[in-house]
C-alpha cells in the first residue's frame, strides 16, 4: 500500500531510487520523504506530477527551473505556479496555462503579470469574461477591462 512504500522511503531516507518511483507512484505525496537528488530529477517529479500538480512543491530547485516540468504541474493544478522559480513565474505562457486551469492562479504569477493590463485583459478574454476573480483583478489595473466581461459581471 502507498502508506506502507511512503514508511519505507522514510526509513531508507529516501535513496533507493526504485523504492522512490513505486512510493510517489502510489501516493506522489511520498516525493516529500525522497532524498534531494531524486526531488530534482525530471523522470520521478513527473511521476509525482502526473496526478497532483502541487507536489512541485517538494521538487528541487532544477525542476522548479524545468519549464516541462512547470507546465506539466500548472496544467494539473493552476496554483502550482506558486512552486516554479521566480523567472518561470514571470512566463506569459505558462502563466496563462495555470490561470485557464484555475483563475486564482493569478496570485501566483510575477507581479510584473498581476499588474500587467494586457495580460490580465488576454487573461479575461481566455476566460470568456466568466471568471468573477480575473475581472476584479483585471479592472484593478485597469478598468476600460470590464468591457471584456461577460453581460452578467458587468451588472
Amino acid at each position: 500500500s502507498g502508506a506502507f512504500l511512503a514508511e519505507a522511503l522514510r526509513a531508507c531516507g529516501g535513496q533507493d531510487r526504485e523504492l522512490v518511483m513505486a512510493a510517489v507512484l502510489q501516493d506522489p505525496a511520498a516525493i516529500e520523504f525522497a532524498a534531494p537528488e531524486f526531488q530534482n530529477e525530471r523522470f520521478v517529479m513527473f511521476a509525482a506530477l502526473a496526478s497532483d500538480g502541487m507536489m512541485l512543491r517538494h521538487g528541487g530547485p532544477d525542476v522548479r527551473r524545468d519549464r516541462e516540468v512547470v507546465l506539466a504541474a500548472v496544467k494539473s493544478r493552476g496554483r502550482a505556479l506558486q512552486f516554479a522559480d521566480e523567472e518561470l513565474r514571470r512566463d506569459r505562457e505558462l502563466a496563462l496555462v495555470a490561470v485557464f486551469q484555475d483563475d486564482t492562479s493569478v496570485e501566483c504569477c510575477a507581479e510584473e503579470l498581476r499588474n500587467d493590463a494586457d495580460f490580465l485583459a488576454q487573461a479575461v478574454t481566455q476566460s470568456g469574461g466568466e471568471s468573477r476573480f480575473l475581472v476584479w483583478a483585471a479592472v484593478h489595473v485597469k478598468g476600460q477591462i470590464l468591457q471584456l466581461a461577460s453581460q452578467e459581471l458587468r451588472a
